[in-house]
């Protein structure tokens, strides 16, 4: 039928053993988070200031070849667009 092990109350050395197993899971885990961020937050830091320079970098491109496409677009250049009308 039951097994005898669940109707018979647990030693006290079985309860502190299963403490020890639930310390030492929340331990890990803890433990695991906390090294997580340490190693991902300095990466995540050089990413966003990788992404700002090079947001910085295209606005500069786009400053610089600003004036150039304006001063030609494709209707006022006399050079064939090697497409057929």
């Amino acid at each position: 039928m039951g097994d005898a092990r669940n109707v018979l109350p647990s030693s006290p050395l079985e309860q502190a053993v299963e403490q020890t197993y639930a310390l030492t899971i929340f331990l890990t885990i803890v433990g695991f988070a906390a090294l997580a961020a340490f190693l991902l937050i300095p990466v995540h830091r050089f990413l966003i200031r990788e992404q700002k320079k090079g947001e910085a970098w295209n606005a500069e491109i786009r400053r610089r070849q600003a004036p150039r496409s304006e001063e030609e677009t494709p209707q006022q250049s006399s050079e064939p667009t090697g497409r057929p009308l």
